[in-house]
């Protein structure tokens, strides 16, 4: 209930956009455990995610905290096996910025159930993004 109370109390301005950019991987396009497209915008996307982690960090300062540098991004595969070299050729000449913005209107608290079959997301809160005041 304090984390959702904490992250109640972020406001950004609402909407932004997203824009696709390339195809990319992590840890790598080279090795890639997840394949993700780049999105990109004005800088929204960072500051939400900053503002978030600060009503984490003030809601569940003993909880486990995601400090690694954000990165915009919509992730579509998880790669179970090493991918070959021409796999990866074809995943690098995807060109995706020509298929339009995606608004942000709103963030999600996400519980992630880890089970055999595959992960299991269920949203906990919806949150829209609104301007400081509203």
């Amino acid at each position: 209930p304090g984390l959702v109370e904490a992250l109640g109390g972020v406001s950004m301005p609402a909407p932004y956009v997203l824009s696709p950019g390339g195809l990319d991987g992590f840890p790598s396009l080279r090795s890639p455990r997840v394949l993700f497209v780049q999105m990109g915008d004005d800088g929204s996307s960072a500051r939400l995610a900053g503002e978030v982690r600060k009503a984490v960090d003030r809601a569940w300062p003993e909880g486990p905290q995601d400090r690694r540098e954000f990165r915009a991004h919509l992730t579509v595969a998880r790669i179970r096996r090493p991918l070959g070299r021409d796999e990866i050729k074809r995943l690098q000449a995807i060109q995706l910025r020509d298929c339009g913005e995606i608004p942000v209107e709103a963030f999600r608290l996400v519980a992630s159930e880890l089970r055999p079959q595959g992960p299991r997301y269920t949203d906990q809160a919806v949150f829209a993004l609104r301007k400081k005041g509203e």
